[in-house]
């Protein structure tokens, strides 16, 4: 299938914008890359911040996709939890770079640079909406809608924690020599943490 323009910029811009930040990315520099005149970035994306707003918009939103696809397969809370992280090692490349552009603490202070995806009722994190579906479903879940939601963020932000540690050349190295870095033992602190927060809530 062949990529559209827009999408090549995306996927170029993306990857730009991870391993340079904001400031040393210039839009000279995506449409090199991306082998496209500068006005195709104009004309899709208006300017630089428009561009870094749709990056990671594409990016948080195919992923919200992609986990409503393991709610509908997921066993449990844990399954569920579990099929998220090995999401994120399979895309980690799409993980990372959007975590390194979420992270960056130089941007312009401007509201067009904050993603649609981002702004109005959202949750948190992608997945966060699934993994409180899947608790409430999972427990019978008749409580306050904030502890469910707290239940759902911490969840997900130790799966992020556990994925973002796992992207470390060090730990990828050492993975099969101490024993906390083992797949195994990643997967496991996963399941721990959902057990204790399921058990907490009930």
């Amino acid at each position: 299938m062949t990529i559209s323009t827009k999408e090549t910029i995306l996927q170029v811009a993306s990857q730009l914008f991870a391993d340079s930040g904001y400031d040393n990315t210039s839009v000279r520099d995506i449409a090199k890359g991306a082998d496209v005149n500068i006005s195709a970035i104009n004309y899709h994306f208006k300017s630089k911040v428009g561009l870094f707003a749709e990056v990671l918009n594409h990016n948080i939103e195919t992923l919200r996709s992609q986990f409503t696809e393991l709610y509908s397969v997921a066993t449990s809370t844990e399954d569920c939890a579990v099929r998220i992280y090995s999401h994120f090692e399979k895309e980690s490349n799409t993980f990372y770079n959007s975590m390194k552009m979420f992270l960056v603490n130089n941007l312009p202070l401007e509201e067009d640079i904050i993603p649609k995806s981002c702004s109005g009722e959202q949750k948190g994190p992608p997945g966060t909406e699934i993994l409180m579906e899947m608790i409430r479903k999972e427990i019978d879940f008749k409580g306050e809608e904030t502890l469910l939601l707290w239940a759902a963020r911490n969840i997900m932000h130790n799966i992020i924690i556990i994925s973002l540690v796992s992207q470390s050349s060090f730990v990828k190295m050492m993975n099969k020599e101490v024993a906390h870095f083992s797949e195994e033992e990643k997967i496991e602190s996963i399941r721990r943490n959902v057990r204790s927060t399921l058990n907490f809530i009930r």
